[in-house]
């Protein structure tokens, strides 16, 4: 399993080769890298399209989590500007996407079902491969969790599964054994932790040995690697939450994060 790190716009002080340096100085495990960007800012792909050439230059697997409140043809030219950092890789990139939030679950449904299928119908899919997050109810909206999100990805042979386990003890406090039938179309786990106030930052805290939900975390990923998962393994955390006065500091706490968990992981 590789095991990823998650980046965002605030991670931008460093360019890459910066980030790329400092995080290899102090991890053994981080094995590449998922990025989310703001693709109507032109600095921000431009530190997509470097990030994606050093980690084809450095041997570091590269993915992208996406942004699925673009309109359709802006996302197909967003997935379009991912083509030739496919070529250059020389494999398919995963593409996290969330669901469509509406009023009701039900039109949440639909929405996810519709704009999915338009957008699985114009990109290449030899080139990227969508994989739809499962989500948590967050600050009243009713989003679609794993279970809700299972048939879209079971019924369409193009669409695959980001098994976020965070989301899942965010949502109910324990994890959901996932049958072997879904892990099959799971291309990509999330993994974070989260405290128990719903309040600005809740999500996507990093993991430290005295979490509470540390053994639990562990159980799950170990439970879907002896049911054949094998692919990456992306630590998704607020950068602002990790330890450390300084951009630098955080980023290294982050990276020894990964490496603890890692660690045990190997066990």
């Amino acid at each position: 399993m590789k095991t990823i790190m998650s980046i965002n716009k605030k991670f931008t002080d460093l360019n890459p080769n910066q980030l790329i340096n400092l995080v290899s100085d102090n991890s053994k495990y981080v094995d590449g890298y998922e990025i989310s960007i703001n693709f109507d800012d032109e600095s921000q792909v431009k530190y997509l399209c470097d990030l994606a050439f050093l980690c084809c230059k450095n041997n570091l697997h590269f993915q992208v989590h996406g942004n699925s409140s673009l309109n359709i043809d802006k996302q197909v030219e967003f997935f379009e500007m991912l083509y030739p950092l496919s070529d250059m890789l020389g494999y398919k990139i995963n593409v996290v996407l969330h669901s469509i939030n509406s009023d009701n679950k039900e039109d949440s449904i639909r929405k996810t079902i519709d704009y999915l299928e338009e957008l699985e119908d114009r990109i290449d899919n030899n080139k990227c491969v969508i994989s739809l997050e499962n989500l948590n109810d967050d600050f009243g909206f009713d989003r679609l969790n794993l279970n809700d999100i299972k048939p879209i990805v079971m019924n369409n042979e193009n669409i695959y599964c980001t098994y976020d386990v965070g989301h899942v003890y965010a949502d109910y406090d324990n994890a959901i054994n996932v049958d072997k039938e879904m892990i099959e179309l799971i291309t990509n786990v999330h993994i974070h932790t989260h405290n128990n106030i719903y309040s600005n930052g809740f999500d996507h805290k990093p993991i430290y040995k005295d979490d509470t939900y540390w053994n639990d975390i562990i159980k799950t990923i170990t439970l879907l690697k002896i049911n054949k998962y094998d692919g990456p393994i992306v630590f998704e955390y607020d950068l602002y939450a990790c330890n450390g006065e300084k951009l630098t500091d955080k980023i290294i706490d982050y990276a020894k994060s990964i490496d603890f968990v890692a660690e045990r992981l190997k066990d």
